[in-house]
């Protein structure tokens, strides 16, 4: 059932269009703050268990309503895990910012392709370069917004894909904030990327370039939660080669590169590439859901 409730997600995803209307989160907002007005001044609350005390009641009550439904009506729990997989992507559907700034660098409409691009880029890659930052955001947010999503739900169910989107959610509020609980938010969130972002890194060497990204995987890998994302962006570019390659293409070295600002055909083409290397590493990683699935259902 897990393989066909993310089959069914996705396809809505791709054929019914854009729901990120669907996906607020203002209640969590107003709840953690509710929860940090009346409990900051309390010991315990700036580190892990004050965490806890904002993400746990949510998962708990989902945890409840789904054991219920599995033993009353497995069909309506069916779609409860269905639509809390749906609810937890995003929550901007990437693929639609995506082709509005494509679409607005080959209409040489500079403004529009800038304001989509703000919706997916992380000013952490701006060292990289105008084409090395987009690049580098993309992979970075496939991880957020799909991968990591699929995985936790994959093994907790919607608990686990819930889990995560709220884990997401409080690190992008606290990700400019000093202290104990951001430090904890900090935590749980690295703590919850560490095996969506190796398994996507040995999802890219397969659907790309094996070699370069391995490289790029064993280069970054260090005994640390915060290496997470490099491991994650350099093995995505070494499936791309896109440091071989784009910097052959200039003629340049890498820091001359980054400084030299690409052409709109070169940005559209490596943001399609890099679409493409995640759709296939996505491929991959159904293909071993499914096999998995197979095998236990003959077993």
């Amino acid at each position: 059932m897990t393989l066909i409730a993310i089959l069914l997600v996705l396809a809505i995803e791709r054929f019914v269009g854009v729901v990120d209307h669907l996906r607020h989160f203002g209640w969590y907002q107003t709840w953690w703050r509710w929860l940090e007005h009346r409990l900051a001044d309390h010991a315990l609350w700036p580190g892990p268990t004050g965490v806890i005390v904002v993400v746990l009641p949510p998962l708990v009550l989902l945890g409840l309503a789904s054991i219920l439904l599995s033993h009353y009506a497995p069909v309506l729990d069916f779609v409860l895990a269905c639509a809390v997989l749906l609810y937890s992507l995003g929550p901007a559907d990437l693929g639609h910012q995506v082709s509005r700034y494509t679409e607005a660098l080959q209409a040489d409409d500079d403004t529009a392709a800038e304001e989509a691009r703000q919706g997916f880029h992380n000013p952490r890659w701006d060292d990289q370069g105008q084409l090395g930052s987009t690049i580098c955001s993309l992979i970075g947010q496939t991880n957020i917004r799909l991968f990591a999503v699929l995985f936790w739900f994959a093994v907790l169910g919607p608990v686990g894909a819930l889990l995560y989107r709220l884990a997401a959610e409080l690190h992008r509020q606290v990700a400019d904030v000093h202290g104990g609980f951001a430090d904890a938010v900090r935590d749980l969130f690295n703590l919850l990327n560490w095996p969506t972002t190796r398994l996507s890194a040995l999802g890219f060497a397969l659907a790309g370039h094996l070699v370069d990204a391995i490289e790029g995987w064993r280069r970054t890998e260090a005994k640390s939660l915060s290496v997470n994302e490099n491991v994650l962006i350099e093995s995505g570019l070494g499936a791309l080669q896109f440091r071989q390659q784009y910097g052959e293409e200039a003629g340049q070295s890498e820091a001359e590169t980054s400084a030299t600002a690409p052409q709109r055909d070169d940005i559209v083409e490596w943001v399609e590439a890099t679409r493409g290397l995640e759709n296939r590493t996505l491929i991959v990683w159904l293909s071993v859901l499914a096999i998995m699935t197979i095998a236990g259902v003959m077993s």
